[in-house]
């Protein structure tokens, strides 16, 4: 996926901002994680000592410090909306350009649909799900930096939340993941024989009210609506089954965590500002590794489009009827 996306994107350009745009946003959430975690510890710790002054002073400093980190993610996020709109019509166009070079017959080799499809749907999950990368890289930095600050704080804790984490890794492997390109694939040529269908009768209806062919029509764009529909629903029933099981997990660990935190207060190892620390670091450890899955199972289902994408190019590109050259596209 990412030597597919990086092609991609030296075809098209943008791939050094690209870049940028994942390094500057990448630690965003990790920095909102340690300033609530830094709050959270000192507003406990001056409640219980009845400070004042010093839960006035956390409050002034969280502010401030949130303030500015948000302002700084709404920043490169504005930036990074306007290079991914930039890119989609830069990859369409590109698409446009490449079937103009084609032959009539390798033109009607496909259908209405099928074109409809690649330069509209598949450009969209093309790119649309690969963009994912800015979440994926936040993602890896927050459960790398969680993690350690979890072992600095108490390794029993890190190893605790570690283990309540990875049957739920495993089972939505299992059960999402692993089919997420398939069924995608699947999912977008029903959408292109659909909209053939539908194309079929607008184009041909005067004659298929001549002839009375528009029951025949209308079920064979039943049936591929139909087609459709079952395959939509396979992909929505498989990322169901992901969701619902995070709440199962997540309220799980947090238990673990509170009880075995209990114990480290009860023996003096621990107050109750270092707890609550923990539990914030345990809550950006998790957020990790679900937007983590989730950016995984969105690049997978993109990925039959970033394939589409790239067939539909290099159609035009291998073509010869114009004597141009390749584009930098010959394999991705």
């Amino acid at each position: 996926m990412i030597r597919q996306m990086r092609k991609l994107l030296a075809a098209v350009g943008g791939t050094g901002v690209f870049v940028v745009l994942v390094i500057l946003r990448s630690p965003f959430d990790t920095a909102y994680m340690l300033v609530q975690a830094i709050f959270f510890a000192r507003a406990f710790r001056a409640v219980s000592y009845s400070d004042m002054a010093m839960l006035s002073d956390a409050c002034s400093r969280f502010g401030i410090a949130a303030c500015l980190l948000f302002l700084y993610n709404g920043t490169v996020w504005s930036r990074y909306a306007g290079f991914s709109v930039r890119t989609e019509a830069r990859v369409r166009e590109k698409m446009f350009h490449s079937m103009l070079r084609l032959s009539m017959e390798k033109m009607e080799a496909l259908s209405y649909g099928e074109w409809q499809t690649r330069i509209n749907g598949d450009v969209r999950l093309g790119l649309h799900k690969p963009m994912q990368f800015p979440h994926a890289a936040n993602a890896l930095v927050s459960i790398t930096v969680s993690f350690f600050l979890l072992l600095y704080v108490n390794w029993n804790a890190a190893l605790l939340v570690v283990l309540s984490v990875l049957p739920h890794v495993w089972l939505n492997q299992m059960l999402v993941a692993r089919k997420a390109a398939a069924l995608r694939k699947r999912s977008l040529e029903a959408a292109a024989e659909n909209l053939s269908d539908m194309n079929l009768f607008i184009v041909c209806a005067d004659t298929a009210k001549l002839y009375d062919a528009c029951g025949f029509l209308g079920r064979r764009f039943q049936k591929s609506s139909r087609t459709l529909m079952r395959n939509n629903f396979k992909i929505h029933f498989r990322k169901a089954l992901g969701n619902a099981m995070v709440p199962l997990f997540s309220l799980g660990g947090y238990l673990l965590l509170l009880y075995v935190g209990s114990g480290l207060i009860a023996a003096g190892r621990l107050d109750f500002g270092g707890l609550t620390a923990l539990m914030q670091y345990r809550g950006g450890f998790l957020k990790g590794i679900f937007m983590l899955i989730a950016c995984i199972v969105s690049m997978k289902e993109g990925l039959a489009g970033i394939r589409r994408v790239k067939e539909t190019i290099d159609m035009g590109n291998s073509s010869k009827e114009n004597g141009q050259r390749r584009d930098g596209w010959k394999s991705i």
